[in-house]
């Protein structure tokens, strides 16, 4: 019997002993295939459990960090959607529709993006050029030829620009003048943290009887013995799903009371910051197209990888359906699965198309288990997360849309310890207590790029 020792982390020992070094999980026996004579490789299995964070660590997408916060920096888009304030804006110099008005941004954002020479053209047609910059929240601009919908009255003008949008086409000057002041790029600073999670499973000394010995070929040369505890699995497997819904649900705690810090996660950033269309009852081809309207304002990536509840991943079979489209695999970019068909066959997803743009979906058991989101709603939900790498503009290195930290220094790792207390099954006793402790503990957090390109869907 031969076992893949890079996916386990255990040494065979030559004899019948239960030691920490040879103690594999109940979780890793189907996998790694221990109940059978000849191992199965099952590529299914080979990516380890089909949840996020199984797809992430196939990908790669989790990397150590020194410390419990890390940072990255974001460039915010070259062109902002620009937009004057919602109500009193205008204000007239005078009574002529070619002379000057001022106007009232409608953020500050906005107000940075102007300088003396822009010129902006509004969603009516007017082109103007911004004369001067008077406060911070407010600007000058003459108009080309006149300002439509002007008369006497500055209601009525006002009424026209409330609220309208323009863009900066550029920047005109006349002969002789000076160089522009600079437009300083805006980048921001988005700051994660790691949270500490912690699980433990007891077995009594009378229960000894649970540990079961197989023997096993590393795959190295070198065969031996090693063990496990029936039930222990289970413990594992539900530490494991706990330490996922953190990094799907959680929030940075500000509350000192709470007496531990938090973490925001994957749902609590992209709810927060990316799209959403979470009030449809059903999905249509207008609907469709929105989220693909968005994706595109966002300058989000022409591929997504899409974590569905049951009933939103039901509508979308719907919907596919009604449009009598296949899935096409030969057809499809497999550019979120290193190109590798396989692996995207493998994890359940299926694909779409729409407007350029390639969906991937797949059922999601976080969102589905009646015991997890499922209680929440999160059956009729769905996150389209952006597939890919980006390039981090301080290191230059490719990184992905998501990845999991975990803390690590010095050549100690937390990203997942398992150890062993008590006197009863270990060959080396660590207490007097009739009973082994099987404890883990893991620090990491969720590192999100781009937020803004993240997108929450639903059905009613």
């Amino acid at each position: 019997m031969a076992v893949d020792s890079t996916g386990a982390p255990f040494q065979p020992s030559a004899s019948k002993v239960t030691l920490t070094s040879n103690y594999v999980h109940t979780t890793d026996i189907s996998a790694l295939n221990l109940q059978k004579h000849d191992v199965n490789y099952e590529i299914v299995k080979k990516y380890g459990n089909q949840g996020l964070s199984g797809y992430l660590e196939a990908l790669g997408a989790v990397t150590a960090v020194g410390s419990d916060q890390f940072k990255h920096f974001e460039e915010r888009m070259l062109h902002e959607e620009l937009s004057l304030a919602a109500a009193n804006s205008i204000t007239e110099a005078n009574t002529a529709n070619t002379d000057s008005m001022t106007f009232a941004s409608v953020s500050a954002a906005v107000q940075a993006s102007l300088r003396v020479n822009a010129v902006i053209r509004f969603s009516n047609g007017d082109m103007g050029i911004v004369t001067s910059l008077p406060t911070t929240s407010t600007f000058i601009a003459e108009p080309y030829t006149t300002w439509t919908g002007w008369n006497a009255t500055e209601a009525t003008v006002s009424a026209v620009f409330n609220g309208m949008k323009f863009i900066v086409v550029g920047l005109e000057f006349a002969k002789g003048t000076d160089q522009p002041t600079s437009l300083e790029p805006i980048v921001d600073s988005i700051t994660g943290r790691t949270a500490i999670f912690k699980e433990s499973f007891l077995v009594n000394g009378s229960d000894a009887t649970q540990v079961v010995h197989v023997k096993v070929d590393n795959g190295m040369g070198k065969s031996g013995y090693v063990w496990y505890i029936k039930g222990e699995g289970d413990t594992r497997r539900r530490f494991e799903d706990y330490c996922e819904s953190s990094l799907m649900f959680g929030k940075l705690a500000t509350n000192a009371d709470t007496g531990v810090t938090g973490q925001d996660g994957l749902l609590t950033q992209a709810e927060a910051k990316g799209m959403t269309d979470l009030s449809g009852t059903m999905l249509t081809d207008a609907r469709v197209d929105a989220w693909v309207d968005a994706i595109d304002r966002q300058r989000g990536p022409a591929e997504y990888t899409g974590w569905c509840g049951l009933d939103l991943s039901l509508a979308l079979d719907d919907w596919m359906a009604s449009k009598n489209q296949t899935t096409g695999v030969g057809e499809q970019n497999w550019g979120a699965f290193n190109n590798d068909k396989d692996m995207y066959m493998n994890f359940g997803f299926e694909s779409f198309s729409r407007g350029g743009y390639t969906f991937h979906k797949k059922l999601y058991d976080m969102f589905n288990n009646r015991g997890m989101a499922g209680s929440l709603g999160y059956r009729k939900r769905a996150l389209f997360v952006p597939s890919g790498v980006q390039k981090d503009p301080r290191s230059g290195l490719n990184i992905p849309a998501l990845q999991i930290r975990y803390r690590e220094a010095n050549g100690y790792s937390r990203k997942m310890e398992h150890w062993f207390t008590g006197s009863a099954v270990l060959s080396q006793p660590t207490s007097t207590s009739d009973a082994l402790n099987c404890h883990y503990r893991t620090e990491r957090g969720l590192q999100v790029f781009g937020a803004n390109r993240y997108l929450s869907v639903s059905v009613a």
